[in-house]
């Protein structure tokens, strides 16, 4: 069997399910009191049968205009040192700060830390993805050879998030930066179609399946990445597996992955070597 990567980890989380209202992004103090560390992590990929995987330093809010809630990427890096041909970084921005602070930090963890993408939650800020402000993002990332991941979607229900990032509105960043590799976490639902769309349009965009448990994933979705479908070109190496975990068990998830219906060929795409061919994890 192929390598097995988990596409989408975030660093530190939360002590309970679901992630709903309250239990969503509460106060650094009132979350889990032991962080990831490569000695905790390393277990539990053993354990669901996980070869590599990479880290988010996320930074999300409090629902917009709410406090920010961030893991500095010096925080994940110890980990990062601790396993470097297993663990992995990407770096995680607040679009709301100046662009020169961001610019800065992509230098720093990308390019002084070895942190291999960045990663955007676009929902609770409140700003589009097709807002002209991320354009030096995303020159910045396009020139630094660093994918981005832009969660697209629905954000999680009621807390105080906005709808910023339907797939659709990834067509402009696809278009004006061809040479930016672009992942769309947590499958677009409920425009999963969309999400497909994009793929199929675009070279440079890319699907995480991550968020939601394999068995609740949509039947089209299951088509285009076992390459059938109208107009499918390329599905079977569009589609990234991933856990986000907490919002998912890694080793239920994968689990489930292992039943859908899909061919050997599909599924070692999907489970990894998408992911390391893709997000720069080589």
């Amino acid at each position: 069997m192929a390598t097995v990567v988990d596409s989408s980890i975030n660093y530190r989380g939360h002590t309970k399910l679901p992630f709903y209202q309250s239990e969503l992004r509460r106060p650094a103090r009132e979350r889990a009191s032991r962080p990831w560390t490569a000695e905790t992590l390393l277990p539990v990929l053993d354990d669901a049968g996980v070869d590599k995987a990479v880290l988010l330093s996320s930074i999300a809010a409090a629902g917009v205009g709410g406090e920010p809630d961030a893991i500095h990427a010096d925080e994940v890096y110890p980990a990062l040192l601790k396993a470097p041909d297993r663990l992995y970084g990407y770096v995680g921005l607040n679009p709301t700060l100046p662009i020169r602070e961001n610019l800065r930090y992509l230098d720093y963890a990308i390019g002084e830390l070895g942190f291999r993408g960045a990663h955007v939650y676009p929902h609770w800020w409140g700003i589009r993805i097709d807002d002209r402000s991320y354009w030096p993002l995303y020159a910045k990332c396009e020139e630094l050879q660093a994918p981005i991941m832009l969660q697209v979607g629905s954000p999680t229900p009621r807390n105080r998030a906005t709808i910023a990032a339907r797939p659709s509105w990834l067509d402009p960043v696809a278009f004006d930066f061809p040479e930016l590799t672009i992942l769309g976490i947590h499958i677009g639902t409920p425009w999963a179609d969309e999400m497909i769309m994009m793929c199929r349009n675009y070279e440079n965009v890319y699907m995480i399946a991550d968020a939601h448990h394999p068995s609740t994933w949509e039947p089209q979705l299951v088509q285009y990445l076992n390459g059938g479908g109208r107009q499918n070109l390329d599905g079977i190496q569009k589609i990234i597996w991933g856990s986000d975990w907490p919002i998912q068990d890694i080793k239920t998830s994968l689990n489930e992955a292992k039943e859908l219906p899909i061919s050997p060929e599909a599924y070692d795409n999907l489970m990894g070597l998408n992911a390391l061919r893709v997000m720069n994890l080589g």
